[in-house]
């Protein structure tokens, strides 16, 4: 059997989202997949594509989903589902349909793109997703292809030295996407400091949060040397509102692996999906709200938290080395055959 990642790409495009994938692409290659790498500035990549996928040899092809245009990735799929004797695992990043869902009421362009997502996820062999309740909510709006789950994604980091076990100091990290996270902008703290990394900073902040600049996500690791890492979105400090906000509801926030593949426990809004994972394997700690922040930290003893840093570390092997990415291509494969 022939195993085949398919790299849809557009040069000198590099952010965050390319991390994830750059990163499957990495772990998959261990297991003896081939990369096939489409500009998609190339008009001729769907002929490429073709070209090099037909033949009578059995193939098991992987698509990453997230980042490109629909009607691309449709055209894509379609021209890779004429292949022979092939079977297609799709990879879902961003899930549009979920991160626009806002009880059950859609824009009139928003249900066209959503019909036309759901689509392209029933015309693939099997979908890996996210997570059980992404899975769960992906049935409920008319997926009806199969579904593994990855449980978090993975997250390649060659360059760090992991932190020492013992170690531990009052401040808490946040990257990403700074703009979109209004909460920020409320955030407060006297006992706690924040640190945030980003691009698209606020002009000012309030107490004890500092901005520390913009890093390569390659680079960003050697500069996580706080003793948590925050994941919470949104609008509010209360909870987590807005459409990015709500999506934690749903979907794996890369930052969360980012955190665990540095060995840091994680502080993660109690509704989020991702939560359960880290509860699973006691990771961190789930909140209903930011406003009582100082008051939640001061509870948390030494030991506890030299008990779930050590888990931390131990999870961070496992994130660096594509477990779950890999575990669950496996799993998808064993499922087609």
């Amino acid at each position: 059997m022939r195993k085949i990642i398919v790299a849809l790409k557009r040069k000198n495009v590099n952010n965050a989202g390319t991390k994830a994938k750059n990163d499957i692409e990495y772990f998959l290659a261990k297991d003896g997949f081939e990369k096939l790498d489409i500009d998609l500035n190339d008009i001729d990549c769907l002929d490429f594509v073709h070209s090099s996928l037909d033949n009578s040899e059995s193939k098991m092809i992987v698509v990453q989903y997230g980042g490109v245009a629909l009607p691309i990735i449709k055209k894509i799929l379609r021209c890779i589902k004429k292949i022979p004797n092939s079977k297609v695992i799709l990879i879902l990043h961003d899930v549009e349909s979920l991160r626009s869902f806002k009880s059950n009421k859609f824009s009139f362009l928003e249900k066209i793109k959503s019909k036309l997502e759901i689509n392209i996820f029933n015309s693939v062999d099997i979908l890996i997703v996210h997570n059980e309740v992404m899975k769960k909510k992906l049935l409920l709006i008319g997926v009806k292809s199969r579904m593994e789950s990855i449980e978090i994604f993975d997250y390649f980091n060659s360059n760090i030295v992991l932190p020492r076990e013992n170690v531990k100091n009052n401040k808490i990290c946040f990257a990403g996407e700074l703009s979109k996270s209004k909460f920020l902008l409320d955030f407060n703290t006297k006992k706690y400091e924040l640190d945030l990394f980003g691009p698209n900073p606020a002009e000012k902040y309030g107490e004890g949060v500092s901005y520390l600049g913009e890093y390569k996500s390659s680079e960003l690791p050697e500069h996580l040397n706080q003793s948590y890492g925050l994941v919470w979105d949104g609008t509010s400090l209360e909870t987590c509102e807005g459409f990015v906000g709500k999506y934690l509801m749903y979907n794996n926030p890369h930052k969360t692996s980012l955190y665990l593949s540095c060995g840091l426990p994680v502080i993660i809004w109690d509704q989020a999906a991702i939560a359960k994972f880290v509860d699973k394997y006691n990771l961190g700690f789930t909140i209903g709200t930011l406003n009582n922040l100082d008051k939640f930290m001061s509870t948390i003893t030494d030991d506890e938290y030299f008990k779930i840093k050590k888990n931390c570390m131990e999870m961070s092997y496992k994130i660096r080395e594509g477990f779950f990415i890999r575990d669950a291509v496996v799993r998808s494969i064993k499922r087609l055959q």
